[in-house]
């Protein structure tokens, strides 16, 4: 049986290979056999286009066009080193993913008539931050000390999830497409976004960041909620001041988790010591500099020696070990609400075992094992 040989523009197969994030150069000294397709010495076979079209992670479809598709991410984001229309495929993804989880969610709710989360939208023109923080606490039930009691930062984000699950959030923790190890979402182009709707507002965390970090998106997340705006943020601490809406939910967040009348009374006591006056709040030093920048508690060249310094330290290694509890790290991803909501919705035959595996990346024995049991 002869071979099936294809005709594809060459301009094709290098949109292909940037939109995955690759460089062109790299990857064609790495897959001489590509190049040749783009140099016009030869044509790919079916399979051979098929291979390739799974390791740049496209639809073979999408390589057969007559020019490439103009994908732009759907909500904006906010990035520490890139502006504009950039594209990453990966973030892109996830946030298409969630998209489609809320679409499905939003629907299941309002087909059984439950109530809309009165705070989506509801200060949209507000720009008073002590209003909003005070809103914020009000709505999650949660006092200025809230965090001190607690044991670490991971006890904080659990509390302070459960608290916008309780209202009707669903919050996503995750750090790669699905389970592709090789395609990770970094930091620096999403730690965090929130995708609005009148029933189901989502907030996805990049589980890769830092737990401080975790703990101050979540709430900057919830601010964009309130404020009724689907935006993504990769940002660091220190590039926000070109956008006043970015700038207004830090504000938010930094007063929500650092009340300025707490934080005086604690940066006297420790004599300005940032890691100390952090575990209290049990937020990183980072965000304590920054809160004491803003406050003119110290100067800006204080507050940049020690964001330099701390940017010069090596990253920290994670340790491989076990893969942890697979059921709690699967409540996590999707979020305990979302779970409860599929299995509430197969339990009442309103939902398809098919369908759920497909909005949920999960099946067969593990699938009905948590729902079942592990919820």
């Amino acid at each position: 049986m002869a071979r099936e040989y294809i005709d594809i523009k060459p301009e094709m197969i290098t949109w292909a290979i940037t939109r995955s994030g690759f460089d062109v150069d790299v990857y064609l000294d790495k897959n001489p056999q590509v190049k040749t397709w783009i140099n016009g010495e030869k044509k790919p076979t079916v399979r051979q286009l098929e291979t390739f079209a799974d390791k740049v992670y496209i639809p073979y479809g999408f390589l057969l066009m007559e020019k490439q598709l103009d994908e732009k991410c759907p909500i904006p984001f906010f990035r520490t080193k890139t502006k504009g229309n950039h594209f990453n495929l990966n973030v892109y993804e996830a946030v298409i993913t969630m998209q489609n989880r809320q679409h499905w969610l939003s629907e299941y709710l309002s087909a059984n008539d439950y109530d809309k989360p009165a705070f989506v939208g509801q200060y949209s023109e507000e720009r008073d931050v002590t209003k909003v923080v005070e809103a914020i606490r009000k709505i999650l039930e949660l006092t200025p000390d809230w965090a001190f009691d607690l044991q670490s930062t991971g006890a904080a984000i659990n509390l302070l999830v459960r608290k916008l699950e309780n209202v009707g959030c669903v919050v996503m923790f995750q750090s790669m497409i699905g389970f592709q190890t090789n395609r990770k979402i970094p930091v620096s182009e999403c730690r965090g976004f929130t995708l609005v709707d009148e029933l189901a507002p989502c907030i996805f965390i990049n589980n890769d960041d830092a737990s401080g970090a975790k703990l101050f998106t979540l709430v900057h997340e919830f601010v964009h909620i309130m404020m009724g705006e689907s935006v993504g943020n990769g940002s660091d601490d220190t590039v926000n001041e070109d956008n006043e809406r970015e700038q207004f939910c830090d504000a938010v967040a930094a007063e929500f988790l650092m009340s300025e009348e707490l934080f005086r009374d604690i940066w006297s006591k420790r004599k300005g010591d940032f890691k100390r006056v952090a575990a209290p709040f049990k937020v990183s030093g980072l965000a304590v500099a920054r809160r004491a920048l803003t406050l003119g508690l110290i100067s800006e060249e204080r507050y940049f020696a020690y964001y330099n310094w701390l940017t010069s330290l090596p990253v920290p290694v994670k340790q491989k070990g076990g893969s942890g509890d697979f059921y709690a790290t699967a409540k996590k991803r999707l979020g305990y609400a979302f779970w409860v909501h599929i299995r509430n919705a197969i339990n009442s035959n309103q939902l398809l075992y098919r369908d759920a595996y497909a909005l949920t990346g999960y099946r067969g024995n593990s699938f009905n094992k948590l729902i079942n049991e592990r919820l």
